[in-house]
């Protein structure tokens, strides 16, 4: 699971061409009213809106840093003003992979985020650290492991975690509405959360959470990161 630093500057690099050309392809009003596509009829359909009730729309990939300094689950926000003045606003994080059943990075945090986002107890919080300092699960076994995977699969605290690594909630210093997710955008196909909780339930991976755990090739023993299922 482990990345090396091109691979990783390589879908960095990936990902944000891909968020580009969606800001492109969304931001024009004549895509939305006289060349509608596949996407834009589901984010249409999703948000309840018809092509002859809008008057304009915009796009941007330039979204406020949270207060921490760290990027927000947003990578691109959809403005559409419809009739009247009325002004609506989608967040999106977007996310492309070439390969079937390919998983994507969605999360990257210091095992002391995960920690305070979750509320977990002292115990845990060891095992959390450990899993960040040594960059796999191996050396947690037994018991431990047990007792990691029944907190973690706890349907409150999975929850949780998962609004947090797809959406952007719980975390602090989120307070925009812009710096939370609406939707998922994945291979120009939208995606709403619920679709990832029902897969993520599918799974036992990461200790019954539905995600990979694994680390950065350069984040090894100071963050954590979360690896999801492409839809």
């Amino acid at each position: 699971m482990k990345n090396n630093f091109k691979s990783g500057q390589f879908n960095s690099n990936f990902g944000h061409q891909y968020e580009l050309e969606l800001e492109s392809k969304l931001g024009k009003l004549k895509n939305w009213k006289k060349n509608p596509s596949l996407l834009v009829d589901e984010i249409l359909i999703a948000e309840s809106l018809k092509p002859t009730s809008i008057t304009n729309v915009s796009t941007t990939t330039k979204i406020k840093p949270l207060s921490s300094g760290g990027p927000p689950k947003t990578d691109l926000l959809l403005t559409i003003t419809l009739q009247k003045g009325i002004v609506r606003k989608i967040c999106f994080s977007c996310k492309r992979s070439k390969a079937k059943g390919r998983r994507v990075t969605f999360h990257e945090y210091p095992a002391t985020d995960f920690i305070s986002v979750l509320k977990l107890n002292d115990k845990i919080a060891n095992l959390i650290k450990q899993h960040q300092k040594d960059g796999n699960g191996r050396n947690i076994q037994g018991r431990k492991r047990e007792y990691l995977i029944n907190t973690l699969s706890n349907p409150v605290i999975k929850k949780t975690l998962a609004e947090w690594v797809i959406l952007g909630k719980h975390h602090v210093g989120t307070k925009q509405d812009d710096q939370i997710v609406d939707y998922v955008i994945c291979n120009e196909r939208l995606k709403t959360f619920q679709q990832y909780e029902i897969e993520l339930n599918k799974s036992r991976a990461g200790f019954g959470t539905g995600f990979s755990w694994t680390y950065q090739s350069k984040g090894k023993g100071k963050t954590i990161q979360l690896k999801g299922p492409v839809l």
